[in-house]
């Protein structure tokens, strides 16, 4: 669990320099890692998740940023409640991901599809 959340610091790092292929690599052996020792839907597991969906959201990768964003928004609705700041946070973090094909720049953040 601690090299989980090492990976995780690393891989933040890595994004802020403009490495961020080896801080998704990072990131997602931080989550193997996570899933193996808590589990699928634990806090913390969740939380790296929800850190790949906006570092993929930056490259543009939108499908799986999606896909994680809106695991992490679920978990907080469920954990935290719908009122919650973390839970409204992660709401509006998540209506940023366009909706378009990956790499597609003609859908902007918040629009509908």
């Amino acid at each position: 669990p601690h090299l989980a959340q090492l990976r995780g610091e690393l891989a933040a790092v890595l994004h802020k320099q403009g490495k961020a292929d080896q801080g998704e690599l990072e990131l997602r052996k931080a989550i193997k890692v996570q899933k193996e020792h808590h589990g699928e839907d634990h806090e913390e597991t969740t939380k790296s998740k929800h850190q790949l969906g906006v570092m993929l959201l930056a490259k543009k990768k939108y499908s799986e940023a999606r896909s994680l964003m809106s695991g992490s928004l679920a978990w907080a609705e469920r954990e935290l409640g719908p009122h919650h700041k973390k839970t409204k946070e992660l709401k509006h973090q998540f209506s940023q991901v366009p909706r378009g094909a990956d790499g597609d720049d003609q859908d902007e953040p918040g629009q509908a599809p």
